[in-house]
């Protein structure tokens, strides 16, 4: 083959890949932190808050319709209390109580893991506001993480609504998280919502997005938790891995596999774009011998 033969075929392969990075990022969902909060439902504001209280909105929040109010209520148990507890708007026609499960450990509470407006086995707590206590039974849940997406969203993705999926969040700990649940409605707007006790656990930060894994993702996911037979450099052998002389994509995926944060590549190896991106988004550095 000549020069320009080889030419040829690398822009080919480069086009084909690039391609794929599209439809990659199109997987992409930004990631959000949800507070400890609360809704209330239209009696209880006026019982906490003064008959004919309304709540007042601060800010928007991400999702269209939805507010942070002004107002704050406390949570006690008689095992703990938590102050200064955000309140959401608009009013619903039940109260829920959304915490973490270390909100739920410093009251005392076991609070089960629902999606939110499921309150089937939901334990109970005491809200104070600035004009009163109400109990509000069966309302206190740990949310579970969730995706909302529009209609066009879910078209997009290839996903229905109520389907479970696997999310990566790259970053300085990586995680995937399972079962994720797909909320379709056609006002949400595209969001990953987890609360903080995850958050912290892959330490999120500002504008994170996460990976919805598509099945042959998530398979290689499963492979590598349960064996490491699939890393491409055994741990006794520090020889630069036999990868030729171009990374793509997919040989990018299978290298992060390994352990560590180096991975060893013959001098003069041409990388792709979307390689490289993934890469970066893993953390991983490439040491040239």
């Amino acid at each position: 083959m000549n020069n320009y033969e080889i030419k040829d075929i690398v822009e080919k392969i480069l086009n084909e890949i690039s391609n794929k990075r599209v439809e990659r990022k199109s997987k992409l969902v930004p990631v959000e932190a949800s507070a400890r909060h609360v809704h209330l439902s239209r009696n209880d504001v006026e019982a906490l808050f003064g008959k004919g209280a309304k709540l007042t909105k601060r800010r928007d929040l991400s999702q269209p319709g939805e507010f942070l109010s002004e107002q704050r209520i406390k949570l006690i148990t008689d095992k703990g209390i938590i102050e200064n507890v955000a309140v959401l708007g608009p009013e619903r026609d039940a109260t829920q109580v959304e915490i973490s499960m270390t909100d739920a450990r410093t009251l005392g509470l076991n609070a089960p893991v629902n999606l939110s407006g499921n309150l089937n086995n939901a334990s109970s707590a005491y809200l104070v506001g600035n004009n009163g206590m109400v109990e509000a039974v069966n309302s206190v849940i740990v949310a579970k993480c969730h995706i909302h997406m529009s209609v066009g969203d879910a078209r997009a993705f290839g996903l229905v609504n109520g389907q479970r999926v696997r999310v990566r969040i790259a970053g300085q700990r990586p995680m995937t998280f399972d079962d994720v649940v797909v909320r379709v409605n056609p006002d949400f707007t595209l969001a990953m919502h987890i609360d903080y006790d995850e958050a912290n656990a892959c330490a999120l930060e500002k504008n994170n997005y996460g990976t919805i894994l598509d099945l042959n993702e998530m398979n290689c996911e499963l492979e590598v938790e349960n064996s490491d037979i699939n890393c491409l450099e055994k741990q006794e052998d520090k020889k630069p891995m036999d990868i030729g002389k171009l990374i793509t994509e997919s040989k990018a995926t299978d290298l992060i596999k390994c352990k560590g944060e180096n991975i060893d590549v013959p001098a003069g190896t041409i990388i792709t774009p979307s390689a490289k991106d993934i890469f970066s988004r893993n953390n991983k550095i490439l040491n040239f011998v």
